[in-house]
């Protein structure tokens, strides 16, 4: 029988079944199945002491001549042996014990005990040797597919095959299933068809955990073992999830997956570094856009860095949070959304407001309906958060941006100050009066509402009255008093009244236009603000 590594095919572990296949030890399998001699051995223990269980490490292979013999029986000791955990024993047969004794054999069978024998004329140190040889082969081999693996990996990145490459070169050689998903339950790649959205998000939530556990429930039946993807800053970014149990890894794919995780550690480095000169790029063609005539000239050719067509139709979009603060992932967030509808889009993160520009030729009615579904499905990510969006006018070539970006910016700041009401919309559709009040200073908003409205809530306030909602119901009825009265389930006489009050607390007249006028804008005001 010949050794496998000497025909080129190293075994892939130290095993009884490895040492046997080297014709030169003539090892004799007495006792042993398939599986049993096949098994992964910890190393070879030489011992002739009458119990040596203490002595033994799990799945060790024992190597005796007998000599315990004179002071323990065989049962005695193939107890001791099996007690340890041993993977089995060889017996040296030796002048004096020139076949292996029954007693051994009968003990070794009732213990299911692998027992082999052999020859008078190959010492224990020969066995030893093999397998020192055997698990230099292993690793070897072991080091040989890493420096492979590692080419092949290199080799994928360096022709842009990113993250969906790594998953191929792993995927080919171990065949278990992969898939990679960012801390924002987003699929980057492998894993077959699109997760379902649960499934995501139960990803997503691992990821949060600090610190990270080695596997994730929710994610595939059985159990998913998880390797962190981390970035420039050593923030988890994603994971790689192998949907196969930690435990059912052996050493090699836990290495392999390792080694692929650190090329994808690379991968999102290499993206960050990508994404912030963008953000630099982009950031001055926003300031660009808002120099005027001054820098107008610089506005296409940024443009045609980006892929868009200058001189063609474009469009812009402003997406903000009302409360909040900009997050960093809401950019990225955007610009993925967008990205899956198959448009090549400039997105300009800041900590107030986040502006797109693209190419657009659908119409003015579709990019709202655009607009809308973007913002609706990012909304998703940010339950507790209103994200409103400001939709420029579409317009033909660069020169319309700067237009677009002054209204759209002020269709955002109307529609993050509504209490209600539509949350993507464009100027023209909120209304003249709405535009400029958001183009003022919420202070000066609150300001200007307290200095009319002031004695009316005071009077509320004390006398248990509701003239402010008499007045907002009269001003939006168009200061019609019959329909005001209806609504409000009150005597025209009655209604007559209250808006005496209104007016004598204000100082305004309620039959003047005028001055109806500075009292809905008041109302709107203290709304916005």
């Amino acid at each position: 029988m010949h050794s496998n590594s000497r025909t080129g095919n190293p075994p892939r572990n130290l095993s009884i079944a490895s040492l046997c296949e080297d014709a030169a030890l003539r090892l004799d399998v007495l006792l042993g199945n398939g599986d049993d001699l096949a098994a992964e051995i910890a190393w070879l223990h030489v011992t002739e002491l009458p119990d040596p269980s203490r002595y033994i490490r799990p799945t060790e292979l024992i190597l005796t001549n007998g000599l315990w013999q004179e002071q323990a029986s065989p049962e005695d000791f193939v107890r001791a042996v099996a007690g340890a955990r041993a993977a089995g024993i060889v017996f040296g047969l030796t002048v004096l014990t020139r076949a292996v004794p029954a007693e051994l054999i009968r003990a070794c069978e009732l213990a299911r005990l692998p027992l082999l024998t052999a020859p008078l004329d190959v010492p224990f140190a020969a066995l030893t040797q093999a397998a020192a040889r055997i698990q230099g082969e292993i690793q070897q081999e072991s080091l040989l597919k890493a420096l492979r693996r590692g080419d092949a990996l290199t080799s994928v990145m360096s022709q842009g095959g990113g993250a969906s490459g790594v998953l191929d070169v792993l995927t080919r050689e171990f065949g278990f299933p992969l898939v990679i998903i960012d801390r924002r339950g987003n699929q980057l790649a492998g894993g077959g068809e699109a997760l379902p959205r649960e499934k995501l998000d139960a990803a997503a939530k691992v990821l949060a955990k600090r610190p990270p556990p080695l596997e994730a429930n929710g994610i595939w039946p059985d159990p998913a073992s998880l390797f962190l993807i981390i970035d420039a800053v050593g923030e988890v970014e994603a994971g790689l999830f192998c949907l196969r149990p930690h435990q059912l890894l052996t050493v090699e794919e836990q290495v392999a997956l390792n080694q692929g995780t650190r090329f994808l550690n690379l991968e999102v480095a290499q993206r960050q570094a990508m994404r912030a000169a963008e953000s630099r790029f982009s950031g001055e063609l926003l300031e660009m856009i808002l120099s005027g005539s001054a820098r107008a000239a610089e506005v296409p050719d940024r443009l045609r860095a980006f892929g868009i067509d200058p001189e063609g139709p474009l469009a812009l979009l402003v997406f903000t949070l009302a409360d909040t603060p900009v997050p960093a992932d809401l950019e990225a967030d955007i610009e993925t959304r967008i990205r899956n509808s198959r448009l090549l889009p400039v997105v300009v993160g800041g900590s107030q407001d986040i502006v797109v520009i693209a190419s657009w030729n659908r119409g003015q009615e579709s990019l709202v309906d655009f607009a809308e579904t973007v913002r609706a499905e990012v909304a998703e990510a940010y339950p507790r958060r209103k994200l409103v969006v400001g939709v420029g006018e579409p317009g033909e070539g660069a020169c319309s941006l700067k237009e677009q970006l002054v209204r759209a910016r002020a269709a955002a700041n109307v529609l993050k100050r509504r209490r209600a009401g539509h949350l993507t919309a464009t100027v023209a559709s909120l209304g003249t009066h709405a535009m400029l009040l958001a183009l003022q200073r919420d202070a000066t908003l609150r300001r200007f509402a307290a200095d009319e409205l002031a004695a009316i809530r005071q009077h509320d306030l004390l006398r248990g009255t509701e003239l402010e909602a008499t007045l907002r119901e009269f001003l939006n009825r168009n200061g019609h008093w019959v329909a005001t009265a209806e609504a409000l389930f009150l005597h025209v006489n009655t209604l007559r009244n209250r808006l005496d009050r209104i007016g004598s607390l204000t100082g305004r007249d309620m039959s003047s236009f005028a001055d109806r006028v500075d009292l809905f804008l008041a109302l709107e005001a203290d709304a916005m603000s």
